[in-house]
């Protein structure tokens, strides 16, 4: 039993570990929601904003450095707009604006 409880608290330990490690990759979800809730819900949304394309970029390039687009799930449900932002940076379309170096 001692064998079994020591995977267990291992295997615990691991899938934390794993968890901070995706937090820590990827971009925070929070900002982004907060970026595009704001802008999306104002008076007069604009048809595009360099703040959401740049952020679209930005969560675009963490995402598949690291492999972990599917982090975004939840927030390309929520806002349409950014599943378009991210679709249009995966078709390689240029965010207005922004140099390649």
């Amino acid at each position: 039993m001692a064998g079994w409880n020591q995977c267990w608290k291992d295997a615990a330990i691991n899938y934390r570990r794993g968890e901070n490690e995706i937090e820590q990759k990827s971009i925070n979800l929070d900002h982004i929601e907060i970026a595009y809730s704001t802008i999306e819900g104002a008076r007069h949304s604009p048809h595009y904003s360099p703040t959401l394309a740049f952020m679209a970029n930005y969560a675009y390039r963490k995402g598949i450095e690291d492999g972990l687009l599917t982090v975004y799930l939840e927030l390309f449900t929520k806002f349409p707009r950014f599943l378009k932002d991210i679709q249009l940076r995966e078709k390689g379309v240029p965010v207005p604006g922004l140099r390649r170096v």
